[in-house]
């Protein structure tokens, strides 16, 4: 084999060897003494016939275990590929209903707590039952009972008796004092005048002589034995009204708040749509920014007018009493509200119609 040579610059009688690299990366002229030890290498390492068919089974196996999947996969019905959907913002119409929906139901959740306020609850009633200890006798005035804790009572606080003595009807009473053990300014209830005590009227009765007196007919009583069932009633317990004036401030500072947050939700989801929105009036060569929506949005809800929305629901009279006034309250707060979703409603849908701009907007000067 000749030996490649090149162009030496100093002369062509200079001279040299060019080292060639072989496929096996060995030098030329040790190619014969390397190769054979490469094959002596190789053929070291290759597997005996056992060792190359245990191999060959191995992959037969393989081969058919993924044959045996792939059948198995043909045999399950495919699902249909779907394609991600795209997030899509929702229309406006949407978006002002759900938004003046949560408006409502905050304000009408606030406005149940104003008026629960005003229904004054008077403490439970408590009844003590008392057992007469000594006999009573009729217009006594002294109930002697078997309790020494008992309710104070005054004349102008005094507590109501039910007397039930065993085989008769309960009769009603009226104690205006208290001590210990004793019930005292005890009087019978009067069923002609509606009130305690007193007589049932007077009549004229002849005497033996023949001379003509008017008597005094008493209230009918009967006498009380021992082991008599006493029925202390609770006095009647007068409730302060609470301060509805401090409630009703904080009431009308939520319904503030809630509105500018409405107008506020509103702008911030028009501000984001991803599309041209309507531009405000003025001349064509003049800077008109997108916003014309954003600002309607604001003065018919949040502005200053006595029509707009939070004004309207500011200047509505709020109730003092429950009743009737509490009705004409609440269904005149949802009228204003629905009214005012359904304006904006159709001033949104005409300003993206391009109609209606200068009856809704303002027209500024040099806009013109």
């Amino acid at each position: 084999m000749s030996t490649p040579r090149r162009f030496h610059p100093t002369g062509w009688d200079a001279l040299e060897e060019r080292v060639v690299l072989s496929a096996i990366g060995l030098r030329d002229p040790l190619q014969r003494p390397a190769l054979r030890s490469w094959h002596q290498a190789a053929a070291a390492n290759r597997p005996d016939p056992s060792q190359r068919m245990q191999l060959f089974q191995q992959q037969r196996l393989l081969l058919a275990q993924a044959q045996q999947r792939a059948l198995l996969a043909q045999q399950q019905p495919r699902r249909a590929f779907q394609a991600p959907s795209a997030r899509l913002p929702q229309s406006p119409e949407v978006v002002i209903d759900q938004q003046y929906a949560a408006f409502a139901a905050d304000i009408a959740a606030a406005a149940a707590g104003y008026l629960e306020s005003l229904q004054v609850q008077p403490p439970p009633a408590t009844e003590t039952q008392l057992t007469l200890s000594e006999f009573y006798i009729p217009r006594s005035g002294v109930f002697v009972v078997n309790e020494t804790n008992l309710p104070p009572a005054s004349p102008d606080a005094p507590l109501r008796v039910v007397v039930q003595a065993p085989g008769n009807s309960p009769r009603l009473y009226q104690v205006t004092g208290t001590g210990a053990g004793i019930l005292t300014g005890v009087a019978p209830y009067n069923p002609l005048t509606g009130e305690f005590g007193g007589d049932l009227g007077t009549e004229i009765v002849q005497n033996e002589d023949g001379v003509f007196n008017q008597v005094v007919i008493p209230i009918p009583e009967d006498p009380l034995p021992v082991g008599t069932s006493l029925n202390v009633e609770a006095p009647e317990v007068t409730v302060p009204p609470p301060n509805t004036a401090d409630i009703a401030n904080q009431y009308l500072g939520f319904v503030n708040q809630r509105t500018l947050q409405l107008s506020g939700d509103l702008v911030t989801y028009f501000n984001r749509l991803p599309i041209r929105l309507p531009r405000l009036p003025g001349a064509y060569y003049t800077p008109r920014p997108e916003t014309a929506i954003q600002f309607f949005l604001t003065s018919q809800i949040a502005g200053q007018e006595p029509q707009i929305l939070l004004s309207q629901l500011l200047a509505q009279p709020l109730p003092s009493s429950t009743g009737d006034a509490v009705d004409f309250y609440n269904a005149s707060i949802s009228t204003i509200i629905e009214n005012s979703r359904q304006q904006v409603r159709e001033s949104v849908r005409l300003l993206f119609a391009g109609k209606g701009l200068g009856d809704i907007l303002p027209v500024y000067p040099g806009q013109t």
